[in-house]
């Protein structure tokens, strides 16, 4: 059996219907960690962030994980100056979804690392502190994309979104790294 073959492509607007059914798939995983993520009396989840990723703007990279032609997940990145990242930053690796039944077949990192590969520079990404399995998935993939070469940090940063705190940094861990590859 030949394996699948990952596709990561920048969603285009035709495509955003897609991201706006996957991504109650990942505010509900996410729903697990904490009370960030609830749902409203209408059954959506609460807060949506998605509206900020789905803007026409040079700064933001919603991008679709597919195998073969299926979705399986996505990734949303900030690029500076993104308004929402730690200056001094290139890129925000701020959401990242692999459908459950894809998880633990080495799917997820190679997205990652096909993501990093396609954006050069300085990365910072966080997790829920409650979220250990994401917190040891990141820590094995940056530790083997930059051979042990970056920088951990634990800070508290709030960063606003309007009248709503972020939720890839509240109560987070984060990874900060630097990588140069030609």
């Amino acid at each position: 059996m030949r394996p699948m073959s990952l596709h990561i492509t920048r969603a285009t607007p035709s495509e955003y219907p897609l991201l706006r059914n996957l991504y109650p798939l990942y505010l509900h995983d996410l729903s697990e960690f904490g009370n960030l993520y609830t749902l409203d009396p209408q059954g959506i989840w609460q807060p949506d962030y998605l509206p900020t990723w789905l803007c026409e703007s040079e700064q933001v990279h919603p991008l679709l994980f597919r195998l073969d032609e299926r979705p399986v997940g996505f990734a949303f990145v900030g690029q500076a100056p993104f308004p929402y990242m730690t200056a001094g930053r290139d890129y925000l690796l701020s959401e990242f979804f692999i459908l459950r039944s894809e998880r633990r077949r080495g799917l997820g990192q190679r997205a990652a690392m096909a993501v990093f590969d396609r954006f050069r520079g300085m990365w910072e990404l966080a997790q829920l502190r409650a979220n250990h399995a994401a917190i040891a998935f990141w820590r094995r993939v940056v530790t083997e994309y930059t051979g042990g070469a970056f920088e951990e940090t634990l800070p508290l940063i709030r960063v606003s979104m309007g009248n709503a705190v972020a939720p890839a940094t509240v109560g987070a861990v984060q990874l900060l790294f630097h990588f140069l590859r030609c």
